[in-house]
């Protein structure tokens, strides 16, 4: 294929500081070393047909950002490339200073491609489409309401009933995020599985659980329908009526982002953001 003739999506969040100049900043080096044609994105509303035909997607931005592309840019099969602004995250690729120096290698094809399976959520009442998401799908009480109360059934038997707070079912990626805060396990992107993680749970079976990845998870909440909501990677979409089933599955595109290093580099990141860098300051004895 003529490198000319490749277009490349630079998504942005309009209200990430310095994202706009950055992405402007990588444009003009895609052109400058004839990588293809850039074509620059505010992800704030974006249709996801604007990406069909797109080779590559660079993202710039924040965690929110990078999940926001994840879910436009799977089901599409175009692999992502996530630039940080602000501190370096474990979905992030290259710090927003680094770009001029390291970008080309990835344009080049001097990377690896890294799959990582995303969640599809749908409402047993028919409407709407399936809601994607990569690092978690919740059910949560309201911000008003008490414990709710959750029968959960997984591939097509009943597992329990969880009464408390909520509960979570997250991907190995989404297992160090918002499970990882309610206490759940970490799990490494390479193990094909999903977790279940209550929230403050009060009484049910065991509040900790993983599964294979191919396993489907029904969470049907029987509390009034004003004490719960629906969250797909932090985004409530939905206040459900009572009784509703939410059925959570492994959505049939992973998302896919580009990497270059050694594979080791996520658990060594890992540990940096749990438990601090282990490595002496400079200046300071060991």
């Amino acid at each position: 294929m003529d490198p000319a003739a490749v277009l490349v999506a630079v998504l942005y969040h309009p209200a990430k500081a310095g994202a706009a100049e950055t992405s402007e900043r990588i444009a003009a080096g895609i052109a400058q070393i004839g990588a293809g044609a850039a074509q620059i994105l505010s992800l704030h509303d974006l249709d996801p047909a604007t990406l069909r035909g797109c080779a590559l997607a660079i993202v710039v931005g924040g965690d929110g950002s990078i999940l926001g592309a994840a879910r436009l840019c799977a089901p599409l099969d175009i692999p992502l490339l996530p630039i940080q602004l602000g501190r370096l995250g474990l979905l992030a690729e290259i710090e927003a200073h680094d770009v001029d120096v390291v970008l080309p290698y990835y344009l080049r094809g001097d990377c690896w491609r890294d799959g990582r399976l995303m969640l599809s959520a749908a409402l047993d009442d028919g409407q709407g489409e399936d809601i994607l998401a990569l690092n978690d799908v919740v059910v949560a009480r309201g911000v008003s309401s008490g414990p709710i109360r959750i029968d959960v059934t997984l591939g097509g038997h009943r597992y329990g009933t969880v009464w408390g707070d909520g509960l979570i079912v997250a991907t190995p990626t989404g297992s160090s995020a918002y499970t990882r805060s309610a206490g759940g396990p970490i799990i490494h992107p390479a193990v094909a599985s999903l977790s279940l993680t209550a929230i403050a749970p009060q009484s049910g079976p065991p509040p900790l659980l993983v599964v294979p990845a191919d396993e489907s998870v029904s969470l049907r909440v029987t509390t009034d329908a004003s004490s719960w909501v629906l969250l797909a990677d932090g985004l409530v979409h939905a206040q459900p009526l009572s009784g509703m089933t939410v059925t959570v599955a492994r959505a049939p595109h992973d998302a896919v982002f580009l990497r270059r290093g050694d594979r080791y580099r996520l658990q060594r990141r890992l540990r940096d953001l749990l438990v601090g860098d282990p490595r002496p300051r400079a200046g300071a004895s060991e």
